[in-house]
């Protein structure tokens, strides 16, 4: 990312308030001086550290946005000079008034009560999110792969898994045949889709097999677009390092990647309360469909992207952390997470960020009971 400064100026400390306004080449600048938020030239907002580095942007160079503005409606809004928005934290009516620059190096939108509704997730310090309740579930750890035709893939087991820990794996190729069975592991969760535009298909619409493929559903569909299948397993006391996998049925394979993340504290008979899935919503964000849950449970969401994207495109939906991510080539995966607070519908649960095409993703939602 180029340094696209210029002639800047600071604009009020660390925090734009309700009405306030951030002009091109004018920044906030966090109170340890540590951090500095930019309006760029380019119409980029981008945050950086001391060094200068990037650690978050909006990815909206080019577009011409000349004022990020704090509305009163608690969104946080970046415009043109012809009033057109060209990004927002969509975060109206969820009741902040203010985005500020914290020393940690997090920039958020905060409520007068001091809840944070939407946040870069940036800087070494920043807070982690609410603990769960005592003896619940806690990410333990992630690893991920990509690998360029899907065969012989091999993913590390993520650091202190244990005994009894949860290991929650998610398989994801594009423009090929992915299994829906695999050695060791039980499948939970999955989405086969036909084309961008299309919704997704699952096991149970299979009419077709071989060994572990799924060769045609619905007796007219070959499911070789973006796919993606959730596994689990209970780690042993001589787990392996890694484990391997072959994605694809033959040696002509695409892409394929892998995330793989270990909870501890779940259920492991029967982890999944409910999962659902999504394949075209319509929408630069990614929409994950609402699943049933329990106050205690973590909520998973999986999503496949069909075009390489930044970390940052896709941020975590507000409340919840992003626990894995890949990309390369044509193809981005993310695992986010979280732990519910209340019993009932989760919600459709939006990411955060610029976001991208409204058609290219796969997404699965799912939550997991705690012991």
């Amino acid at each position: 990312m180029l340094l696209l400064l210029g002639s800047v100026s600071a604009f009020a400390k660390d925090t734009l308030n309700t009405n306030e306004q951030l002009l091109a080449n004018q920044y906030l600048q966090s109170l340890n001086g540590s951090y500095k938020l930019y309006l760029q030239g380019d119409g980029n907002v981008v945050l950086r550290n001391a060094a200068s580095a990037a650690l978050w942007a909006s990815a909206t160079n080019g577009k011409g946005g000349v004022r990020l503005t704090m509305q009163s409606d608690g969104n946080l809004v970046l415009y043109t000079s012809a009033g057109k928005a060209v990004w927002a934290t969509g975060t109206n009516g969820k009741g902040a008034n203010r985005a500020t620059l914290q020393d940690s190096g997090n920039f958020a939108l905060l409520t007068a009560s001091n809840v944070s509704v939407w946040a870069t997730n940036t800087g070494s310090t920043t807070p982690p999110p609410p603990p769960p309740p005592t003896g619940g579930i806690s990410h333990i750890g992630t690893t991920q792969v990509w690998d360029a035709d899907g065969q012989g893939v091999r993913i590390a087991k993520p650091s202190n898994t244990s005994a009894g820990d949860l290991l929650v794996l998610v398989l994801h190729r594009t423009d090929d045949m992915l299994p829906y069975a695999v050695s060791g592991w039980t499948r939970r969760a999955e989405c086969y889709k036909e084309d961008n535009g299309y919704q997704c298909l699952n096991v149970a619409d299979c009419t077709s097999t071989s060994g572990g493929f799924c060769t045609r559903f619905q007796n007219k569909y070959n499911g070789r677009d973006l796919a993606q299948v959730v596994f689990t397993r209970t780690a042993g006391s001589s787990e392996p390092s890694s484990y391997a996998f072959n994605m694809n049925q033959d040696s002509t394979g695409h892409p394929g990647w892998a995330i793989l993340t270990t909870l501890r504290g779940a259920n492991t008979s029967a982890p999944v309360r409910a999962w659902a899935n999504k394949g075209c919503d319509n929408d630069v964000d990614s929409l994950f469909p609402s699943v049933d849950g329990r106050k205690g449970d973590m909520l998973l969401l999986s999503q496949s992207f069909d075009d390489r994207v930044n970390k940052d495109v896709f941020g975590a939906p507000t409340g919840m952390s992003t626990f894995g991510y890949v990309a390369n080539s044509d193809e981005s995966g993310f695992l986010y997470g979280g732990i519910l607070t209340a019993d009932g519908a989760t919600g459709v649960r939006r990411t955060n960020g610029p976001g991208a095409s409204g058609c290219k993703d796969a997404l699965v939602s799912f939550t997991i009971k705690p012991q």
